[in-house]
């Protein structure tokens, strides 16, 4: 292990590890922060700091799907082959009403979820009200509606938990 550092400002840690089941980080930032990786990017979920999930779906067309995602939980290329060990499911054939199980506890995780097209986002967990209250503390319930309406509609979305 070692640091090298180019300017009075900065400071820097390089390590390599060649042992199985080492552990290794390098940075390289002229103008902010760096972290580089070969291999799988992985967090305890109790851990704070990085995203333990991310999808990215296909709400718009059927067959509805996970298009790209990412799973902290798995190693491999499981990690990022979609659907990444979640489960979508339209919830009672409604328009814009879905259900994702990260097959992981998130009901006490932070959640950021984003609509990809012109449609407003709202989310739930299973401490909620009315339909979140029958979700598993695995699952997050999410609802596309029309913007500036009340009206749920067909969109694609991404959501982050942290």
């Amino acid at each position: 292990m070692h640091g090298v550092t180019h300017s009075n400002a900065g400071s820097g840690v390089g390590g390599l590890n060649t042992a199985d089941g080492g552990v290794g980080i390098w940075g390289e930032a002229p103008s902010g922060f760096g972290f580089y990786t070969p291999n799988n990017v992985q967090q305890a979920r109790d851990a704070g700091g990085w995203v333990k999930a991310m999808a990215y779906v296909n709400g718009t067309n059927a067959p509805y799907n996970i298009i790209r995602c990412f799973n902290s939980t798995l190693a491999g290329a499981a990690a990022t082959t979609p659907p990444c060990g979640f489960a979508l499911t339209q919830l009672n054939n409604f328009t814009g009403v879905w259900t994702l199980d990260f097959g992981f506890q998130v009901s006490d995780r932070f959640i950021s979820a984003t609509s990809a097209s012109p449609a407003v986002i709202n989310a739930c967990f299973s401490d909620g009200s009315g339909y979140c209250t029958a979700l598993t503390p695995n699952q997050l319930l999410v609802f596309t509606f029309e913007r500036g309406g009340s009206n749920t509609v067909w969109a694609n979305y991404h959501v982050l938990v942290y």
